[in-house]
């Protein structure tokens, strides 16, 4: 493990056997062009700034040991924003995404699991471009608008997972949710959209459309 004291750039943190983990103390971590941030399990932590990504940068799991039990998780935590609209955070693997007082923006080109994802004073906006988004068990995803996008898969969820925001939108390309696991909510406002599936949604109270 990694520890900084001020505004730190990576080009590369790689533990190909363990963890990749940093921690920056005071000041943001940028993610610099082409930047590959890989260990079987990634744990970054910016407890006073942000997160910044530049194109093409990666944070991304090893491949597990033959005697691990499972592959990891990718874990961030930061005061500020996770990524931007414009520049947003490319990742895969199972996340862990937490923002103090800022908004989420991530991106994968391949299947993303959600372990827990929350950012209650901003948005959150994670789109797979070539794979599913899967809440995991028990998931906890929050913020104050949640935007969910597979763009050629379904997004799933494992039991007991729940997302909570003011407003929900999400779109797929295959199913939203399944009819033995649906999508529970807890929402004010809800958008859904699947352009080859079927939408199956559970939520706790009052609803607008």
């Amino acid at each position: 493990s990694d520890v900084c004291s001020s505004d730190l750039s990576v080009a590369r943190l790689q533990a190909e056997r363990g963890m990749a983990r940093l921690l920056v103390e005071t000041g943001d971590l940028s993610l610099v062009e082409s930047a590959a941030v890989r260990g079987i399990s990634v744990d970054l932590q910016v407890p006073t700034g942000s997160v910044f990504a530049a194109a093409s940068s990666m944070i991304a799991l090893e491949p597990a040991l033959p005697a691990a039990i499972d592959r990891g998780r990718i874990k961030v935590s930061s005061a500020g924003d996770i990524g931007s609209n414009t520049a947003p955070v490319q990742l895969s693997g199972s996340v862990d995404l937490r923002s103090a007082s800022g908004s989420i923006d991530a991106t994968g080109s391949g299947s993303i699991e959600m372990l827990r994802i929350q950012a209650e004073q901003g948005h959150v906006s994670l789109r797979s471009t070539a794979g599913s988004l899967i809440l995991g068990e028990a998931a906890d995803v929050t913020g104050n608008a949640l935007t969910l996008t597979a763009s050629s898969g379904p997004i799933l969820a494992k039991a007991g997972s729940t997302l909570r925001a003011n407003t929900l939108d999400v779109q797929a390309r295959d199913d939203i949710g399944q009819l033995d696991l649906p999508l529970r909510t807890q929402v004010d406002r809800l958008v859904a959209k699947s352009t080859s599936g079927s939408i199956h949604i559970n939520e706790a109270d009052t609803l607008n459309l």
